[in-house]
């Protein structure tokens, strides 16, 4: 059961325009209310004034021990039944197992609120001024208290007010409106597009899509290449996985049985291939 307390005495001290025309200020031992200026404690009892907060309301005073104000109206702390009240809206209602009040706001009494029965043994909750079985439905909501009710599955979850399938999306937050939503769970940015990660690459924010067998492909520079058949040299281009590398340019590469490199820009680069141990080999570049 969800409970709202009475609203507690709210004192304001700005200038108070009696029903005689007249305007004073009241000091700290008085307040206003309804054109009338009254002792905040009179013979040991404190004063509260039920100031309306809906349209064509009357402020009333009354005493918080015996009284209660709900939205500016006031009634007796406790029913003829001798319950103690609390308000739902601008209604009173008994404190007792079985009564559930549903306000659109969290721990705030609102005029929109809903007052319902909920039976020992039910689910019941609220989902804004709604109420609902938790175990079959879900309530979603925004910082903003929108909320929406849905058919419970264990296959989505909430991503603010929306209930989407987490199979398929994910609930991340969006860097332009710094905000939770919903995007495809393998979608990124590749540029000024959108890509699907489980069939698309994204190099130097070039799309390059459907790419068949996606994961032994790799970028190199704006393009992919197969790591199985070929490799990247400098970033820049692609050989045969049976060349090496010889700098980055893309005359730039020698088979492996080899020792000199191609003329390179009108100059040779002589290979050195030197024994360091019986496995162990290294390169040195002369430029010839």
């Amino acid at each position: 059961m969800r409970k709202h307390t009475a609203s507690a005495c709210r004192y304001d001290h700005l200038p108070c325009q009696l029903t005689n025309g007249t305007v004073v200020s009241p000091d700290i031992y008085s307040f206003c209310c309804n054109g009338n200026i009254y002792p905040k404690v009179l013979n040991g009892r404190k004063n509260c004034c039920c100031k309306d907060s809906l349209p064509g309301g009357i402020p009333q005073v009354y005493n918080p021990e015996e009284h209660i104000c709900c939205l500016g109206g006031k009634f007796p702390r406790r029913d003829s039944l001798g319950q103690e009240q609390g308000c739902c809206g601008t209604k009173p209602y008994p404190r007792v197992r079985g009564q559930l009040c549903c306000v659109p706001q969290p721990h705030e009494n609102h005029a929109n609120a809903n007052l319902f029965t909920s039976l020992i043994g039910e689910n019941d909750t609220c989902c804004g001024n709604e109420k609902y079985d938790s175990t079959t439905q879900v309530c979603c909501t925004d910082g903003m208290f929108k909320v929406r009710l849905y058919t419970k599955d264990n296959n989505k979850i909430c991503c603010q007010k929306d209930y989407i399938n987490k199979n398929t999306h994910d609930c991340i937050i969006n860097k332009e409106t710094n905000r939770l939503g919903k995007t495809l769970k393998f979608s990124r940015s590749c540029g000024d597009t959108k890509i699907d990660d489980r069939q698309d690459l994204c190099c130097n924010g070039q799309a390059h899509r459907n790419v068949s067998q996606v994961s032994s492909h790799s970028c190199c520079g704006d393009e992919i290449f197969n790591r199985n058949t070929h490799q990247c040299c400098g970033n820049t281009h692609t050989i045969a996985i049976n060349m090496q590398c010889c700098g980055s340019h893309r005359d730039g590469e020698y088979l492996q049985i080899s020792p000199i490199c191609p003329v390179l820009q009108g100059r040779k680069h002589e290979v050195h291939i030197l024994q360091m141990s019986n496995s162990d080999h290294f390169l040195t570049y002369n430029l010839l």
